[in-house]
């Protein structure tokens, strides 16, 4: 039979030889692994895969497995959850499919449980064997059923192999074979490759312990692993970091091999290893784009995290959610969608489409572009839909506008070709809701690499690693319950459930899994040439928190104690800028406007922030405003009394609050709304007083006539809200204190203009009734509030100057000198009441009117809101003036 080398240098050499004759084949699972066979990837599994082919029999992607197997759990398992089922369930019953070819063995237990796997497997494979099809998981097992000739392979990249492994290498490898079986005696890590061993020696194969000419730095690495304390290490070929948190890590870590790529060595000599490749992608990738250093991460992701799947997810939203206005602006927004200008952007704020139509007007107004190939169809067979999809994609030259960007490229051509994949296996007519349920799942399981780059330094998990060659490794993220990564229990296959599957199954079980993640670290540690570096942060963080953590065991092992390290070189032009914010001398290549910018503002920062004298940024510009040519409103001088700043960053620096999507009408609004309502309302009331204004379809007739005059957004559940705030007006009317007898309407929504205190004043009063028979006026101001509203600042720096009505009383009586001023008032429009307010003396508001003029003179407003904060509380100015959370706490 074949030959076993327990050692990979005399193992290359003889596979080398035998395969530059031609007469066998290569077996390497990755392409590091085949790299240093000089082949092509190619694993046990792809070999299976070619056998079944020939023979008719197909193995099924992952989508067709997916909806073989939900058929299947829905048959036997009927669960309310079937989605959840199916996610859950789907491991356990693939790792069974690997464990074993004879799985019948699973009826001899009364568990429930195993009688329910029992189930379900039966079904599953019945229904793949009635279309001559495999699982994946099964296809070793199903290749070894059909005696396939024996053939002449050179076995690499298998250092721990499966059950069904290990049987297929016993049913095709000819007796000239090679087979790569790392062992150490003595090791109890190695105890199931001794076995394996043994049983291959019973069945005719050779073993060949010739040891390497000379030891590597993994060879040494190893002999220290396993407690050899007398072996030293060269100086710098192995290393030990400890970082603060993540990013400094990666920071380290990239800054030293951009020194290394400096010193000429090639970025494919170079990987970086992690237990957690998924976590550390975008972090890694972030940082080495800054540093210039070319990265590659190889590791899969599934569509669902690259743009092209959310851009996918998104218009899925949209057309659920009948293309509301923030869902369908989002997707409109992303690069994948049609580039959209600032004019029809501004045309959308303005007027929030909210449906199909609406949106369609819109897009073709501005850039002729019809959306009406967004409409699904009813339904149709997964063909139909699949066409549908595919002309989206076409119209909106999806494939164009992705090949920026190599990952988004690479899963275009997945989604496609996983699509197609679909179209024999899915036959029953499909309506909106079965598609798109179709599509999200595609989305979950097909998977792209994260960030391919050929040549790039790798981003690689151990496993990827097994049988690799490297010159400089570096393995981050060596923390404990990181590296090793804890043991954790199965909701389907726990720990007691594999114990009770041991005895009639070659399940592993929590030593066996422990085991094999120790093993895996040992591969790696065969891997560098030259250098190793092993790291950790002391701060961790994952499923969203921060976590403490501490050096992995290994560390121990290795006889490695981390320390601090920092680089003193910076690795980017943006780390040299930071660090030169703060030095009086900067190199002449740095020098740049932007760095002259980025100082400048972290010296206003500080200033802020030590709380010195206070300086133009924030708000004192030392620019007298021309007060007196100019006209306020009452509000406005609220505004500048409540808290100067405020009032400068609206009215001088003209900053507004962004336009955010609301479900509801905005209190600004709604206020607008209420009065024009209340407006038409009593007008029509005083040419006939005989009207029931209390009467809901009058009411409605005004509401809808008011919202036609204000063009208000459109809204999701309007016409439910409409009735709400029509109530609302309805209960405000019917209280006795909103026209009393005795009181009729004067005036309705006055304008005003005087001047008060040498201030300019415009605006207008809600509503001035006079009192029946007498020359006296009440004032009315409506308030959608529940209480009155705040003034401004007292000289204790309390909103207690009521100035509002002050004000107005001050204008009616210069308007009209012929009437009195009996009574000024707020009125809550929500409550249906008068709300008291105490009226300030002459004094208070001589002095307030001063205070305010200072304000103007001096061009000084600074960011000194009232006491108790209550200026800031509906504030849209609190990112620029950042007043801080703890003062107001």
């Amino acid at each position: 039979m074949g030959t076993i080398y327990k050692h990979s240098s005399p193992f290359l050499q003889a596979a080398q030889t035998l395969l530059k004759t031609r007469k066998a084949q290569a077996i390497a699972p990755t392409r590091q692994t085949a790299k240093r066979l000089k082949q092509l990837p190619y694993s046990l599994t792809s070999l299976a895969a070619e056998l079944l082919w020939q023979k008719g029999i197909r193995v099924l992607n992952p989508l067709e497995q997916y909806r073989y197997f939900k058929q299947a759990i829905a048959a036997t398992l009927n669960p309310t959850d079937l989605e959840g089922t199916v996610q859950t369930w789907r491991g356990a019953i693939q790792e069974l499919l690997q464990t074993s070819r004879e799985l019948d063995a699973l009826k001899k237990f009364e568990t429930p449980k195993i009688q329910q796997l029992y189930q379900v497997i039966h079904a599953y494979q019945a229904q793949l064997e009635a279309d001559n099809v495999v699982d994946s998981a099964a296809a070793l097992w199903r290749a070894i059923a059909l005696e396939p000739d024996l053939k002449t392979l050179c076995i690499y990249g298998y250092p721990d192999p499966r059950a069904d492994e290990i049987a297929f290498i016993e049913a095709i490898a000819a007796p000239d074979s090679l087979l790569y079986l790392p062992q150490v005696d003595d090791q109890p890590l190695f105890s199931p490759q001794a076995e394996l061993i043994k049983r291959l020696q019973g069945k005719g194969w050779q073993l060949d312990d010739s040891q390497p000419e000379t030891l590597t730095l993994g060879d040494r690495l190893s002999q220290k692993f396993f407690g050899q304390n007398s072996v030293n290490f060269e100086p710098k070929t192995v290393q030990a970091h400890v970082y603060p948190n993540w990013e400094a890590e990666a920071r380290g870590t990239l800054g030293q091999i951009k020194q290394l790529l400096q010193q000429g060595v090639a970025a494919r000599k170079i990987a970086i290893v992690t237990n957690e490749d998924n976590h550390w992608g975008p972090l890694l990738l972030h940082v080495a784009q800054e540093y210039d250093v070319p990265l590659s991460l190889p590791n899969p992701i599934s569509l669902q995290k690259t743009r092209l799947g959310a851009w996918l997810e998104q218009l899925l939203t949209v057309i659920e959610t009948n293309y509301s206005f923030e869902v369908t602006a989002q997707w409109l927004s992303h690069p994948l969608t049609h580039p959209l200008g600032r004019e029809f952007w501004q045309a959308a704020r303005t007027l929030k489409p909210n449906h199909f139509e609406a949106w369609q007007a819109l897009t073709q107004e501005h850039y002729q572009w019809d959306l009406a190939v967004l409409q699904p169809p009813q339904q149709g067979s997964f063909l139909v839909w699949r066409e549908y999809l595919k002309e989206i994609l076409n119209v909106l030259k999806v494939r164009r506008r992705a090949l920026p960007w190599v990952t988004e490229t690479v899963a275009y051509k997945k989604l496609i070709d996983g699509l197609d994949s679909l179209g024999t296996s899915l036959t029953e007519t499909m309506t909106w809701e079965m598609f798109q349920a179709e599509i999200r799942t595609s989305l979950q399981l097909l998977t792209t690499p994260a960030y391919p780059m050929r040549g790039g330094v790798g981003v690689h998990n151990p496993q990827n690693l097994i049988g690799a060659q490297y010159d400089y490794i570096f393995c981050i993220d060596g923390a404990e319950g990181v590296m090793p990564r804890p043991l954790r229990d199965e909701p389907v296959l726990d720990f007691y459930t594999r114990k009770q599957l041991s005895d009639k199954l070659p399940i592993e079980g929590a030593i066996a899994k422990a085991r094999r993640e120790q093993f895996q670290f040992y591969s790696l540690l065969q891997v560098p040439q030259k250098q190793f570096t092993f790291s950790y942060s002391t701060l961790g963080q994952g499923e969203g928190r921060y976590r403490s953590q501490v050096a992995s065991i290994y560390f121990k092992k290795l006889g490695l104690q981390p320390k601090k390290t920092s680089i003193a070189i910076a690795a980017s032009v943006a780390e040299a800028r930071q660090f030169y914010l703060t030095q009086s001398q900067i190199p002449t290549e740095l020098q740049s406007e932007t760095l002259d910018q980025a100082i400048a503002a972290h010296q206003i920062e500080q200033r802020r922030l030590q709380k010195s004298a206070l300086d133009e940024y924030q708000g004192l510009i030392g620019v007298p405003f021309p007060w007196r040519e100019h006209t306020f409103s009452a509000s406005q001088l609220l505004q500048l009394g409540q808290c100067p700043f405020k009032w400068f960053a609206g009215k001088v620096l003209k900053l507004a609050a962004l336009d955010e999507p609301e479900t509801t009408l905005e209190p600004s609004q709604r206020g607008i709304l209420y009065h024009k309502v209340l407006e038409l309302a009593l007008n029509a009331y005083r040419e006939n007083p005989d009207l029931d204004l209390t009467d809901f379809e009058q009411l409605k007739a005004w509401f809808i006539e008011a919202e036609d005059v204000l063009k208000l957004p459109e809204l999701s559940a309007w016409e439910r809200q409409c009735t709400e705030h029509i109530q609302t007006l309805q209960r405000a009317i019917a209280a006795p204190e909103f026209l009393p007898e005795g009181r009729h309407v004067f005036r309705l929504e006055d304008k005003i203009q005087f001047t008060w205190q040498d201030f300019r004043i415009t605006g207008y009063i809600d509503r001035i009734d006079q009192i029946s028979g007498t020359n006296e006026l009440v004032i009315m101001d409506y308030k959608t509030s529940s209480s009155p509203p705040k003034g401004i600042q007292d000289e204790s720096g309390l909103l207690k100057i009521d100035l509002q009505l002050p004000i107005y009383e001050a204008s009616v009586q210069h308007q009209y000198p012929e009437f009195q001023v009996k009574q000024n008032l707020y009125y809550s429009l929500t409550k249906g009441k008068k709300l008291s307010s105490k009226s300030p003396d002459e004094k208070d508001l001589q002095a307030a009117g001063d205070r305010l003029k200072i304000h103007l003179e001096e061009g000084s407003y600074p960011v000194a809101p009232d006491k108790k904060y209550d200026a800031c509380k509906y504030c849209d100015f609190k990112s620029v003036c950042r007043i801080n959370q703890e003062e107001q706490e």
